[in-house]
């Protein structure tokens, strides 16, 4: 009788911490969506991108997605994208099989304004013309461009770019300060992002590029000691490993359950699994295409074809890390100024890790969304250096 009483109390108490989680979790997500900024960027797409939301502009891959049932919960798992086939299979038994711009690129657009307000309240940018202007940037990113090419996958691969916040998005909540809302806030992240990789591989890099950014904002905040800034760091890169382990063994259940292979389209079926030297070349690689991004040839549209206004912006970058580093040894915050150098230096591999994980010349446009962090990192340097140097 007792051991059905202290389990009836262990199931509540952890139904109570999980649910509670989940309410910390919403409260933060409804504080965090800014109702007139996503009309705004929801009316502003669709004015910036009226050619390809009003017309039916398209080429192969659509073509056989719509017509010819090319693209198919099959070709998805083929590619390695056990989530898209899950959610392509769910929207096909009940809206059957479409390519509908107008809807698509409304879709689209109402889920890069929810990744937007997250982004702003994970970094703080709360100012309305910031907001504007920097939300404009969500929308007319070449990466978006690229994807209303592919209008039949767009809706889906917005989505997935949404998942991919909200896993980070979950991870900045101080809400959950006791063990067990904290693991749980960890899992949930952790699933989160693994159905974003499943959606689109891609997104382990702006998974990892939003993280490295948080903890950087952590650094200067909360000024933690360099222990501590280590040990957030290795947490957070176990968390995106565990969401590529998890990833693997569903894409390998998937696999197995349809019999279904992978297809050797620019190496899809190696995983991009290498050596370690190869691996070691490629971590070099990515710093060298960072800085000179037209490397990666006219198919990653940004940065590549704007190399010179990118490298602007890696100037900019370099200038507010600089005075952030100097203004910490000029307070005496020497701890925090080498943890600032440390993430900073970072940020160009998670920027580039999809060149990490499937080498140089598979990088695409349509890989690249999360570029964008590159133009949220100065407000984050120049709002959190202000807030303490009074610079």
């Amino acid at each position: 009788m007792k051991t059905e009483k202290a389990m009836s109390s262990f199931s509540r108490n952890r139904s109570q911490g999980f649910l509670f989680t989940l309410s910390a979790i919403a409260d933060q997500f409804r504080e965090a969506f800014d109702k007139k900024l996503v009309i705004f960027l929801v009316v502003a797409g669709i004015l910036i991108h009226g050619e390809m939301a009003f017309n039916k502009l398209t080429w192969f891959d659509d073509v056989t997605a719509t017509v010819y049932q090319g693209f198919s919960v099959q070709t998805g798992l083929r590619h390695g994208r056990w989530f898209y086939s899950i959610l392509l299979k769910l929207l096909k038994t009940f809206f059957l099989n479409n390519s509908i711009p107008v809807i698509i690129c409304l879709i689209s657009f109402f889920f890069m304004a929810l990744s937007a307000c997250l982004i702003f309240s994970m970094f703080h940018i709360s100012s309305k013309i910031e907001r504007a202007l920097l939300g404009i940037l969500f929308i007319t990113i070449p990466t978006v461009a690229g994807n209303f090419g592919y209008m039949s996958t767009a809706g889906y691969n917005f989505f997935g770019i949404f998942l991919c916040v909200l896993a980070a998005f979950i991870l900045s909540l101080d809400q959950c300060q006791t063990r067990k809302s904290t693991a749980i806030k960890y899992v949930l992240s952790i699933l989160l992002a693994a159905c974003a990789i499943g959606e689109y591989q891609c997104y382990l890099a702006m998974y990892l590029s939003l993280l490295l950014l948080l903890l950087i904002q952590k650094s200067i905040q909360e000024q933690i000691s360099f222990l501590n800034f280590i040990k957030t760091g290795i947490l957070y890169i176990l968390t995106a490993l565990s969401a590529l382990i998890i990833y693997l063994v569903m894409l390998k259940a998937s696999l197995a359950a349809t019999g279904i292979k992978l297809t050797n389209y620019r190496k899809t079926n190696t995983l991009g699994i290498v050596s370690p030297a190869e691996y070691a070349k490629r971590v070099l690689a990515a710093y060298r295409v960072f800085f000179k991004p037209s490397e990666l040839g006219s198919g990653n549209v940004f940065p590549a074809v704007s190399e010179n206004y990118f490298l602007i912006l890696v100037i900019v970058i370099c200038l507010l890390t600089l005075c952030a580093i100097v203004q910490s040894i000029r307070s005496g915050k020497f701890v925090t100024a080498s943890e600032i150098a440390l993430g900073m230096l970072l940020l160009p591999l998670a920027i580039s890790f999809n060149v990490v994980l499937y080498g140089a010349s598979p990088v695409h446009s349509l890989h690249m969304y999360h570029a964008l962090i590159l133009f949220v990192t100065p407000f984050v340097l120049f709002h959190n250096c202000c807030s303490y140097h009074e610079l």
